[in-house]
């Protein structure tokens, strides 16, 4: 998630520890839960994906928790051992421990990706019951710690733990509601295979756990759409649009084709071909994220020439926030009334 929101859940891990240096454990937290975020100064003039490739790699792995906070809660306590005698290094480790703990957990919350147990497993976990970005969990949890911070008070620490609890509850709640929604869906386009199970995914929109971005595919083609469970309400569809599955390239042991392999496996395996303005390029796109979670048109994705298989891929983005998509997709999280084909209202 983001950093606010890493610090945030870093505070409220340490707080959890039986002290009475409150304050101490909320700034510690902080700290521990924001440094693994540091892995974004990870970056090569020469090779432009290894900034995403080590963004949620190490520093966010369980097993990187008791060396990052060692260095964290060293520097902290180099800072502050002359203005407080309260900042005692082993309790500072502790804290920073617990907040560092927590920020792996919950970027695995998130649909991006996180190498939760290296050097164990490459595999990067994704549970997809939370945006990256979501204001209804971070602005309730800051006022509350905001109190507890304040007054030392306790009481304040349990009404935020117990927020962030119940609104991560409500999206694992969300997620199930709309892979039912999403297997309603398939069986009503009659796109089920007869063989093996089906790569699909649902994951929250940006800022709301109300609609969901829908993503499978059937035989070379992926299907993007919006899906609306609700809350209490009735369930919505917005249909999006077919996109081309990337079917890769015949040159192998190339610096493209090792580029593509390496976006393939951050996207986990959500590649689509988008159209390229110049003939001779090819664009592939990351398809979970999108600015519009109906939209095919994908925040970021490689463009290269299968020509030149010696020189790395361009990694682009595409993140111009535009008032009328903010609008639109506002007018969906509220359920307006919906008629086809921009939304179709599903029957329960």
């Amino acid at each position: 998630m983001d950093p606010i929101s890493q610090g945030l859940a870093g505070s409220l891990a340490a707080g959890a520890a039986r002290t009475p240096r409150l304050r101490w454990a909320f700034i510690a937290g902080a700290a521990g839960g924001m440094a693994p975020d540091l892995d974004v100064l990870i970056r090569s003039g020469s090779d432009p994906l290894l900034g995403i490739e080590f963004h949620r790699h190490f520093t966010h792995s369980l097993f990187f928790v008791p060396f990052g906070a060692l260095l964290v809660s060293l520097l902290l306590w180099l800072l502050f051992r002359r203005l407080s005698e309260s900042a005692r290094f082993a309790a500072l480790y502790g804290f920073c421990a617990l907040g560092m703990l927590s920020h792996g957990l919950l970027d695995t919350c998130t649909s991006y990706g996180t190498r939760l147990l290296w050097p164990l497993s490459e595999r990067r976990y994704a549970w997809d019951i939370i945006s990256i970005i979501d204001p209804l969990i971070s602005i309730p949890v800051a006022l509350a710690l905001l109190v507890a911070f304040t007054r030392r008070s306790r009481n304040w620490w349990r009404i935020a733990l117990l927020w962030a609890l119940a609104y991560l509850g409500l999206g694992v709640l969300q997620h199930q509601r709309a892979l039912e929604l999403q297997s309603r869906l398939i069986d009503a386009r009659d796109h089920r295979e007869a063989a093996g199970p089906m790569q699909r995914r649902v994951m929250p929109s940006i800022g709301n756990l109300l609609v969901w971005r829908s993503v499978y595919r059937y035989r070379d083609i992926f299907y993007i759409d919006a899906l609306r469970p609700g809350l209490g309400t009735g369930a919505q569809h917005y249909p999006g649009g077919p996109v081309p599955a990337w079917q890769g390239i015949p040159e192998r042991s190339s610096v493209l084709e090792r580029d593509l392999d390496r976006f393939r496996s951050f996207s986990d395996g959500y590649l689509g071909l988008a159209p390229a303005s110049d003939p001779a390029a090819v664009t592939v796109g990351d398809l979970r994220y999108s600015a519009l979670p109906q939209d095919t048109q994908t925040l970021w994705g490689l463009r290269f020439s299968p020509a030149d298989a010696d020189r790395h891929a361009e990694f682009y983005t595409s993140f111009a926030p535009r008032r009328d998509r903010l609008a639109e997709l506002w007018s969906m999280i509220k359920g307006n009334a919906c008629e086809p084909p921009t939304c179709i209202r599903l029957a329960p």
